[in-house]
Order: structure tokens, then C-alpha cells, then sequence
């Protein structure tokens, strides 16, 4: 699909995306793990109790590996409404000021730290600081990222093939993107195929960065997040991975994984 889409790049690197929350020991030890076996980049979460906690584990992470892994950072302030995870929603003063410190940090991005609808603020937040802030995985059409884009919500945009309006909409929002001289990284896509359909995007756009795959080990780990396909894509020494060169997406799933699960 990427050759179709005009995509000049048969490899992309990926980044390591954290699904826990953990100490700033574990995570730093991890992240130099990571790093030693090739990942370029890794995003951490945090939302923690207090904006001191946030803080200490990014900061822990980026002292060990920042100058061989990008680190970004992930508030998830963006999902539902309601108590759906741990730590506390963040008010508008929380988000800034935690965006001017991990600012300070070189931080490579700050994903989502308000509601996906509180677009005055979250200018706000992108106005105040030099790191792009990022999201968009919970907005659902396109007429969305127009507005994000005008009003300079995001200067980075993460579409999830899952969420919205399928591929078609995300290569929309890829030239959208381009248009308003924006990044863009789609959201995880739920592994499996839909990672490999966001593989291809990534390989067909030259203002993407970064291909999102879940890996924390123990408990998520990219190969388990392929573990359906026959042909499973793999992590090089250099932190890419290769676009399949078969016909669409360029990998086959286990049939007889699905004939057991009917």
C-alpha cells in the first residue's frame, strides 16, 4: 500500500509506547534496556497524584537515556470522562505548568494533557512552550483535525485508523497536516493489522517521525502484538521496521487462529 500511496521509505523507526505507570527506577532501567537492544524512542505515562511525581519519572528516564532515545510523554487526559484510570484529571494549571517543565527537560513531545475537546486551552499549552504538543487518537472526524489545525491546537496530530473514519480519512489528515507545516504520528492502531496499516501510512509520509508500537515489557511487547501474523514485522539493531513488501498490507494472519476463535 505505502508504493501506492507514494511512500519513499521502506523502513521506519518505531517508538517503545509505556502502558503502565511505574517508579522512575523502573522505567529509567527499562528505557536503557530499550535502548541497548535499539529502540530510538520511547513515551512514557504519567498521572500521578502530584505534578513532583510526574515530573521525577520523566526526568529519571531522560537522565539515563536522553542522549540516545527520544522521550516523549503521554498524560491521557484526552480519553473518556469518568475515573477510568489511576491519578487524577488535570486542570488547566496542572497541564501548563507540567508542559513548561518537561519543556525544560527537551522533552520530545507531550501528548494530550487536557480533555480532546478543550481546544482554546490546549493552544494555550502549544503557544507557551518550544515541544509540540500532541494528540487527536480520541477525535473521530476529519472536520476535527480542521479545526485543531486552524485554531494550532497540536503541532503534532496522532489519528487512530480505529477511531475514526478509517484510512482514507487519515491520508486526509496526513495532507492536512502537511498543509499546516504539522507532524503527524497515528495513535497505536490496536496492534496487529491496524499497526501495520499505520506502518504504511508512516512509510508513505515524509512528516512522520515515528511509527506508535505497544511495547512494555513484561506486560505488552511488540511481538505479542503480532503474534496473528504469519510474516510478523520485526525491531532492528537501528530501531526500524521494514514495510512489507507483499501485496496490500504485505502480511498474512493465521487462519487457523481465527477458525479455532469462530
Amino acid at each position: 500500500l505505502y508504493k501506492l500511496w507514494g511512500g519513499g521509505k521502506d523502513k521506519v523507526p518505531a517508538y517503545a509506547s509505556m502502558v503502565r505507570l511505574s517508579t522512575p527506577e523502573e522505567r529509567a532501567d527499562l528505557a536503557v534496556q530499550l535502548a541497548d537492544e535499539g529502540w530510538q524512542a520511547i513515551k512514557l505515562r504519567i498521572h500521578y497524584q502530584t505534578m513532583k511525581e510526574d515530573v521525577a519519572l520523566v526526568e529519571a528516564v531522560v537522565d539515563a537515556v536522553g542522549d540516545r532515545m527520544a522521550v516523549m510523554v503521554d498524560a491521557n487526559q484526552a480519553q473518556s470522562s469518568g475515573n477510568w484510570q489511576p491519578g487524577i484529571q488535570w486542570t488547566f494549571h496542572r497541564a501548563m505548568q507540567t508542559a513548561i517543565e518537561l519543556d525544560q527537560l527537551g522533552v520530545y513531545w507531550f501528548e494530550e494533557p487536557l480533555p480532546r475537546f478543550a481546544f482554546a486551552d490546549l493552544a494555550r499549552i502549544n503557544a507557551a512552550v518550544a515541544m509540540p504538543i500532541a494528540g487527536g487518537e480520541n477525535n473521530r472526524g476529519f472536520h476535527e483535525f480542521v479545526q485543531m489545525c486552524e485554531l494550532g491546537v497540536y503541532d503534532l496530530l496522532q489519528p487512530e485508523g480505529m477511531v475514526l473514519e478509517g484510512l482514507t480519512t487519515l491520508r486526509k489528515i496526513g495532507v492536512l497536516a502537511e498543509a499546516f507545516n504539522k507532524q503527524i504520528c497515528p495513535h497505536h492502531g490496536g496492534r496487529g493489522l491496524g499497526t501495520i496499516a499505520h506502518l504504511h501510512l508512516v512509510a508513505s509520509w515524509p512528516h512522520a517521525p515515528y511509527l506508535e508500537t505497544l511495547h512494555d515489557p513484561p506486560v505488552g511487547e511488540i511481538e505479542t502484538g503480532f503474534s496473528i501474523l504469519e510474516n510478523p514485522p520485526t525491531l532492528d539493531k537501528e530501531g526500524f521496521i521494514a514495510v512489507p513488501q507483499g501485496a496490500g498490507l504485505g502480511v498474512d494472519v493465521k487462519r487457523d487462529w481465527i477458525e479455532e476463535s469462530i
